[in-house]
């Protein structure tokens, strides 16, 4: 497990486009520029904090402890969520994704 929780001035590199941050506590919701991102095995309870992230195009919330979609209908340029071996109970609303090519909610044991 990682145990960094900070990286600090990240969001002043523009042209980083892709993070991968599995198994840490990291928050990094300031990087709006990011296509990419993978917070697979993070505990992540809930989402929150993609308003921002508007260039988002994968988002990797795989293996966490998410129970609810919210926000979801924001991320309007995403094209790949996985949200599988999740809590989930409910998906929000999803009709603004409409460039959405990959949607996986997939629950293994």
């Amino acid at each position: 497990v990682n145990q960094i929780i900070k990286l600090e001035h990240l969001e002043r590199n523009e042209a980083l486009q892709q993070v991968s941050c599995v198994h840490t506590n990291l928050h990094l919701w300031s990087l709006t520029h990011l296509r990419t991102l993978n917070l697979l095995n993070n505990s992540i309870g809930y989402i929150e904090g993609l308003k921002d992230l508007l260039r988002l195009e994968s988002l990797n919330l795989a293996g966490n402890n998410i129970k609810v979609t919210k926000q979801l209908n924001n991320c309007v340029s995403q094209q790949h969520f996985d949200l599988s071996d999740n809590n989930i109970s409910h998906i929000g609303d999803l009709t603004k994704l409409s460039v959405l090519k990959v949607f996986a909610i997939c629950f293994e044991r």
